[in-house]
Formats: C-alpha cells, sequence, structure tokens
C-alpha cells in the first residue's frame, strides 16, 4: 500500500490546521478514456497516441454511455504487470473510491460507470489492480 504520510500545521488567526495520511496518488499509473457519448468512436490504437496501453473496452466509460460504438481505457502500466483485477462499486448507487483500491493493497486504475456489470445511476465504480509483478 503506497500512502504519504504528512503532517502540515498552520496557523492562522489563533487556529490550527492539520492534514495527516494522506494518500498518494502520484503511485497510481494514469488512464484514459476515449470515445464520446452518444455516438463513441474509441479504438484499441487510441492508447498509441497517448503512449498508453489498451486496457478493456465498454459502452459507458467514465461518463455517459454509447448508442453506437464504444470506449476505450488505455492505461500508463500494462495489464499483464499485475496479478489481478477487479471492479468496486455496486450498481446502482456505486460509490466507489480510489482509497477503496488502496485499502486492499491495490493501485488505483479507472473511474467506470458500468465496469463489470450493470451501470451506476449515481456516483461510479473503481478498477482495482495489483499486486504488480517484477
Amino acid at each position: 500500500m503506497n500512502f504519504a504520510h504528512a503532517a502540515i500545521f498552520a496557523a492562522a488567526a489563533g487556529t490550527a490546521f492539520a492534514l495527516s495520511a494522506f494518500p498518494a496518488a502520484s503511485a497510481d499509473p494514469t488512464s484514459h478514456w476515449f470515445g464520446t457519448a452518444p455516438f463513441c468512436s474509441g479504438e484499441k490504437s487510441d492508447c498509441n497516441d497517448t503512449r498508453e496501453n489498451y486496457w478493456l473496452s465498454n459502452d459507458c466509460g467514465d461518463g455517459s454511455c454509447c448508442t453506437s460504438g464504444t470506449k476505450v481505457l488505455c492505461v500508463g502500466v500494462p495489464k499483464e504487470k499485475y496479478t489481478k483485477t477487479k471492479w468496486i462499486g455496486t450498481a446502482p448507487a456505486c460509490g466507489g473510491k480510489p482509497a477503496d483500491c488502496w485499502a486492499e493493497g491495490m493501485d488505483f486504475i479507472a473511474f467506470g460507470k458500468s465496469g463489470d456489470g450493470k451501470t451506476c445511476a449515481t456516483g461510479y465504480k473503481v478498477l482495482c489492480a495489483g499486486p504488480r509483478q517484477k
């Protein structure tokens, strides 16, 4: 689990503020969804434009669902570098958060509206992967 531990204290008008043990999102790989609803045209080759790796295709990605075509998810780390992946969040009120991945010792990969099943009416599912293979 990657966590950055910090303690920041500031005094402003006699009030102290503290922030500690916040997650270091920079350890997670970058990811992008390609394809715009309603007429999506995401292609695996879109990942080449950002020098990322194709991971999956689906109808909703991280937003509105496609009436035609699909969206593709491109990630900065090859999928083969991980031993397993899983979606966290259950439709209709999904509520998945990157911290859900970190709590399981996994990297946060991306947000998704449908993930591995039914589409979220509110909130998002999160795609988690881990652990990384050496």
